[in-house]
């Protein structure tokens, strides 16, 4: 018996590694290959047997898991984020999830033959879509303008939601079947409310509590963390059967939104239990599907898949967008953008679990059908949007805007000169003042670590199409431009010059574009501008190369960009001069006591004009 657990777990924790793994090294979706690994071993060839593996600690362990993951998503979601996209995010996540809700629950009655309760839990389950499958489909398709931010804000924004409403209307069927009346169903969707809501609550400010006093050291937070979240989904579920789920996303939710005590502990927690709760959790539910309900592949199945793509989701975005200021190729864009996630399968199969529990077998057939959503929307989606987006000429084809790693002072004043010209510039650093510095120059900014692919999936990088490396750490420097190669290509990545030593030569051939000069490395750049150096767009009335520039302005002159006619932004790197011709603008740096004058070869550039 022993050797039967071991070896069904070892399998399951080594599946879910080779399947991540083979998604990153070939870029493709981690949800399929999850899905496709544990069906494969489960009803495929009978290796892992979850119900078997767990028994009755299967429910419960599955119940936890998915209230670590809602309370990692709750961590996601700002209030403040949201707002700046304005009101067709509001439009999309409140009129539009619940025509979703309703539609869907219309189809799965009509095509599915469901019963109205469990119509109303599918449709609620299927309402939402999520970040983990959206923004790797948004990294390799970048959208001009706001298109993209609206797609990740909706995708962030209807989890809570969806969720909220697939919990009350579990509330709803437990109390209706427990209490043999439906009219305690009103009763038991007052009391989930309430009781999730006031768990979330309680749960945030403990925490908060933990982290401003010296009760806790800081190894033990952590642990702090996963004891309260299990605490408050345990104690809640025990009031009120599904307000668990409810309390973790609002305990999330709470501490993303409030200012008193930093969430870098939490969201660390959140990233390193996020690859192995997914990767697990997702090799064990599809280990659980039944074969025999395959049969819900017919052609009722296909035509309810088919109206969610072509009939439910355009509705939903045409409706939540009258009035607004999109134009209707965006529209159409998000309205073939809609696909279903792990939250979808994670959620479905717990409310299965539970309702088994209750006696109610048929609980069973929406986790199967979630598994046909989810596969059948990943692969539509994923494979139709790139080419949907460059039919609809929403891509950005060719984004100009750069992703700074290091905020530090002449760094913010490199990116608010390129900003200030009209391109993209986002800051990530793990020195928390640098990024507080940036914000309050009203620099887009977060902390992070660059190596870790989910602090990436976590930015908005609509109209980002360059990295730069400006840290004092060559190596790290070296490492990060590696790294993005492999995300945006070798020749939009750059990093500063190395000093000479053995250092640099043992790493020189995994650099990237060598910025700005040989000679300019982090400490000459830091020594300039320490010196009264500044960054100044000028406007060129003549056609002039880069080392002609530097010899009539002199050496105290750095060329950083050239600004061409047509708005192309190309950086001076070592390899390749940009040409520069009469009419374009010089993004350079120089010091602050040079006057260029009126009637020479190069005038400042007036932004004013």
């Amino acid at each position: 018996m022993t050797e039967f657990l071991l070896k069904n777990l070892a399998l399951i924790l080594f599946l879910g590694f080779a399947a991540q793994w083979l998604a990153w090294r070939f870029r493709l979706p981690s949800l399929l290959l999850l899905l496709l690994f544990g069906f494969i071993a489960g009803p495929v060839l009978g290796l892992i047997s979850p119900d078997a593996l767990f028994g009755e600690l299967l429910s419960p362990l599955v119940a936890i898991s998915v209230a670590i993951i809602l309370f990692e998503e709750g961590l996601s979601f700002t209030f403040a984020e949201i707002s700046r996209v304005g009101g067709v995010v509001r439009n999309l996540v409140t009129l539009g999830t619940i025509l979703s809700w309703l539609l869907t629950t219309v189809a799965s009655i009509y095509f599915l033959e469901l019963s109205l309760p469990l119509s109303l839990l599918l449709g609620a389950v299927l309402s939402m879509s999520g970040p983990t499958v959206i923004n790797p489909l948004l990294r390799d398709s970048p959208l001009r303008g706001q298109l993209g931010a609206i797609i990740r804000s909706e995708g962030v924004a209807v989890e809570p939601v969806a969720v909220t409403l697939g919990v009350l209307v579990l509330g709803a069927i437990f109390s209706a079947e427990i209490q043999g009346s439906s009219a305690f169903a009103v009763i038991g969707v007052g009391k989930t409310a309430i009781i999730g809501l006031l768990g979330g609550l309680l749960g945030a400010v403990a925490l908060i509590w933990l982290n401003r006093s010296a009760a806790l050291p800081d190894y033990l937070k952590n642990p702090a963390v996963l004891s309260i979240v299990v605490g408050v989904f345990t104690v809640s579920n025990l009031l009120q059967p599904g307000a668990g789920l409810l309390a973790a996303i609002v305990l999330g939710m709470f501490l993303a939104n409030q200012s008193l005590v930093s969430v870098s502990p939490f969201v660390e927690f959140k990233e390193n239990l996020r690859v192995l709760a997914l990767s697990t959790l997702l090799i064990v539910l599809a280990a659980r599907l039944d074969t025999s309900l395959l049969r819900e592949f017919n052609f009722g199945g296909l035509c309810f898949i088919a109206s969610l793509v072509f009939v439910i989701r355009p509705v939903a975005v045409i409706s939540s967008t009258i009035g607004s200021s999109l134009h209707w190729n965006e529209r159409l864009f998000l309205s073939g953008l809609a696909p279903r996630g792990f939250l979808t399968l994670a959620l479905s199969s717990l409310f299965a679990l539970d309702l088994l529990d209750i006696g109610y077998p048929q609980g069973e057939r929406i986790v199967t059908l979630s598994f046909f959503v989810v596969i059948a929307t990943v692969a539509v989606y994923g494979l139709g949007a790139p080419l949907l987006a460059r039919l609809l000429k929403v891509a950005d084809e060719n984004p100009h805007g750069i992703l700074f790693l290091g905020a530090h002072d002449w760094a913010r004043a490199i990116g608010r000169e390129v900003s200030a010209v009209g391109y993209r510039v986002l800051f990530v650093d793990s020195n928390h003042y640098n990024v507080l510095a940036a914000r309050r120059e009203e620099l887009p900014a977060r902390v992070g670590n660059i190596f870790v692919d989910h602090t990436i999936d976590d930015f908005v990088l609509d109209g980002i199409g360059r990295f730069f490396a400006l840290t004092s750490n060559d190596e790290v420097n070296t490492l990060a431009a590696l790294h993005f190669s492999d995300i945006l290509g070798k020749d939009r990545v750059f990093q500063l010059a190395q000093p000479g030593g053995d250092a640099a030569k043992g790493l020189e051939r995994f650099q990237a574009n060598i910025l700005f000069g040989k000679g300019f490395t982090y400490g000459e750049l830091e020594e300039r501008f320490s010196h009264g150096f500044v960054v100044r767009t000028l406007m060129l009335d003549a056609d002039l190369s880069i080392e002609l520039i530097q010899s009539e302005l002199g050496s105290e002159v750095l060329p950083l960009f050239v600004v061409s006619k047509t708005g192309e932004l190309q950086p001076v790197v070592v390899e390749r001069p940009p040409v520069v011709l009469s009419g374009c603008r010089l993004i350079c740096a120089m010091d602050a006591t040079i006057t260029i004058p009126e009637g020479g070869k190069l005038i400042p550039f007036d932004r004013r004009k």
